[in-house]
């Protein structure tokens, strides 16, 4: 049984084509099998300590009998795969004083990303695929290593858990094309994006924009709450506008065409909200 779900997991291992950042920075999760040193049972939670959730109700738990698959060790907590049913698997950790002192450190990357649409946490990828909860679009997500076509990752919104979602799920910046947001046509930016990353860093590139009276915009001016101004976009040596600037929170912006100097038209502004 284990030597299958080994197999079945190396396989999955080598699926790298759908992942761009994975692509970039690493952090694949990879297992070795390892026997049981002592005999009891270990309370499995999703994460690395008693203050992640942990499944089943808070029973989920695991017996120390034989072997088990174990991705690696951090801060005394080593994350494994354990059979739960016939067709049921957990990826969850346990107490590292179950396992033999050479079970290698668990390397995993930290990295800013955002769920693209609604999806369910699971903590079994490779079988049932069954649900620990479910994650609304657009929350942010700290992105942890990858495993075939899912992403591991941790989220802090409610209880803090850790479990696997579809790799094609996730990305690490947030791109808002100006021409899915522009329904009044008096809206001078007509075509480019706005890119908002995890940071507060903001970039807007317009392409595309409504002339008034005949004249380019001198420059496009953004807004965040409180109208305060978080960039300024200038027409570079390409003919487009580009600008970079940060914001602290908010939950939209307002994207304004400058006509006359010192005067930002908010009759031909553009509004993206998240």
């Amino acid at each position: 049984m284990k030597r299958i779900i080994c197999a079945m997991l190396c396989g999955l291992l080598l699926l790298t084509g759908a992942a761009t950042a994975e692509e970039a920075d690493g952090g694949m999760l990879t297992a070795a099998e390892m026997a049981f040193v002592s005999g009891g049972t270990y309370a499995v939670y999703s994460g690395p300590g008693e203050d992640y959730l942990r499944a089943e109700d808070g029973a989920a738990a695991v017996k120390a009998e034989g072997s088990v698959e174990v991705f690696g060790v951090t801060d005394g907590w080593a994350l494994i795969q354990h059979a739960v049913g016939e067709d049921r698997m957990r990826i969850g950790y346990i107490d590292a004083s179950a396992l033999p002192e050479e079970a290698e450190t668990l390397t995993l990357r930290a990295e800013d990303a955002y769920l693209k649409r609604r999806a369910a946490l699971t903590d079994d990828p490779l079988h049932s695929q069954s649900a620990l909860l479910t994650l609304p679009e657009g929350a942010w997500v700290t992105w942890l290593a990858t495993m075939g076509e899912w992403a591991y990752v941790e989220s802090t919104t409610g209880d803090a858990v850790r479990g696997f979602v579809p790799l094609s799920y996730i990305e690490t910046h947030r791109v808002f094309e100006l021409a899915d947001h522009g329904f009044d046509s008096l809206a001078a930016a007509k075509g480019g994006a706005l890119t908002v990353m995890q940071d507060g860093t903001v970039t807007l590139l317009v392409n595309d924009w409504l002339t008034k009276a005949g004249e380019h915009p001198l420059r496009f001016e953004v807004y965040g709450e409180g109208n305060s101004l978080i960039l300024t976009a200038e027409m570079d040596e390409t003919g487009a506008y580009r600008g970079t600037g940060s914001m602290e929170d908010g939950w939209g912006v307002v994207i304004c065409p400058v006509y006359v100097e010192g005067t930002a038209d908010m009759s031909a502004a553009l509004s993206i909200q998240w």
